[in-house]
């Protein structure tokens, strides 16, 4: 099963929606899927993706959602900079995150769509489906010549085993 979520959180953000935020990821584990991609605008100018770190306080918003991604083990896949404003320093605001490390198999970044500075990113998924093993046997017993075995079975002198043993018979 695959759980593909688009998430925003807003620059602005409160404190309320933070919490939701890290409680909706913390949720991710109980959907048992196979498959995880969460993707969206997160405003975290404050993370360093690389390091998965930020100077912040381990009571900032910024650092509970680096935990609550290490807790749900999210692997982020955005590696550079997705916007870029008009005399603004170059941020990594835009993410992508799967439950497998090794899921998503590129990411190109491509620019903004009209007077946007977010970069337009375009990412290929590795999906699976689980194998389920070897096929099991089907046996044809509807076609089995059951008159002929009869007929066979009839034929032998089975009072000539009442004296061998069952390796013997």
């Amino acid at each position: 099963m695959l759980l593909l979520g688009c998430v925003y959180r807003s620059p602005s953000s409160t404190e309320q929606n933070n919490i939701k935020l890290f409680n909706l990821l913390q949720q991710i584990p109980e959907y048992d899927s196979t498959h995880t991609v969460i993707a969206g605008d997160l405003y975290y100018p404050e993370i360093e993706w690389t390091t998965r770190s930020t100077t912040k306080s381990e009571e900032h918003h910024s650092q509970k959602f680096i935990d609550a991604c290490r807790n749900t083990y999210l692997h982020q896949h955005t590696t550079q900079p997705t916007r870029h404003g008009h005399g603004q320093n170059k941020s990594l605001l835009d993410l992508v995150f799967t439950n497998e490390e090794h899921m998503v198999l590129s990411v190109d970044y491509l620019p903004g769509l009209g007077i946007r500075d977010h970069a337009v990113m375009i990412f290929n998924v590795h999906v699976y489906t689980p194998t389920t093993g070897q096929a099991q046997p089907k046996y044809r017993s509807h076609k089995g010549n059951y008159a002929s075995m009869n007929d066979q079975l009839n034929d032998v002198d089975w009072s000539l085993m009442d004296n061998l043993s069952v390796q013997e018979a």
